[in-house]
């Protein structure tokens, strides 16, 4: 898995010199990142991925990073990119995962089992995987319970943040929510405060003279 779209898909993007600093949810992050699962769901425009680049860059945890796009709907394909992700941030990881998943003779649970023991064995602190664009694979019954498993049998150490454009209602997140592992950025939370357009604009715009009076009572959408 060298290729340059591989390389692409599980490397985490640079932060570019547009993006503003949305302290309120970068902190929330930061507060909740303990968590089993961190869930941003929201349409296309709020910000999703600018955030986590964001945050990716500013947590000291190790973050493995994964973009996930509609071929990753094979549950096979979806597991050689996780552990590739993993790889790249803890190259002892993955190795014994990667055979087992490559001999074609033993099933997903099998992949995760090996995966988690190496997790538990060679990674002493906590990190955090980002699965970005998870809306793409959302339709994929299988994947949805490699997923489920995933956030049974990773160890605490490993924490999840997921983004998607819809809710992953093939999910068990009532699992979780009972448990308190989850925690939901949506709609409301993303959309952007007249504060945070104005900076927005004031940091990318103001040399043309644009200005933008963000509706009154309400966030604004924007993309950055």
């Amino acid at each position: 898995m060298t290729s340059p779209h591989v390389v692409t898909k599980i490397v985490q993007p640079s932060r570019s010199r547009l993006l503003i600093h949305r302290s309120r949810l970068v902190d929330f992050l930061h507060e909740n990142i303990q968590r089993r699962l961190v869930l941003l769901c929201a349409a296309t425009g709020y910000g999703k991925t600018s955030l986590l680049v964001d945050f990716a860059h500013a947590t000291t945890l190790p973050v493995c990073w994964y973009s996930l796009e509609a071929s990753d709907r094979d549950p096979q394909v979806f597991l050689e990119y996780l552990i590739a992700s993993v790889q790249r941030s803890f190259p002892i990881v993955g190795e014994r995962a990667q055979a087992v998943l490559s001999s074609g003779r033993s099933s997903w649970e099998a992949v995760l089992g090996a995966l988690s023991a190496e997790i538990q064995d060679q990674i002493a602190d906590p990190f955090v995987i980002i699965l970005d664009d998870y809306y793409t694979v959302a339709d994929s019954d299988a994947v949805n319970q490699v997923l489920d498993a995933l956030t049974v049998r990773l160890p605490q150490k490993a924490h999840l943040i997921i983004s998607s454009r819809t809710l992953p209602t093939r999910l068990a997140l009532a699992r979780l929510a009972v448990r308190h592992e989850l925690v939901t950025l949506r709609v409301g939370d993303l959309q952007f405060t007249a504060e945070e357009t104005q900076t927005l604009v004031r940091q990318n715009f103001g040399s043309l003279g644009i200005s933008v009076i963000p509706p009154s009572g309400s966030g604004a959408q924007a993309t950055p």
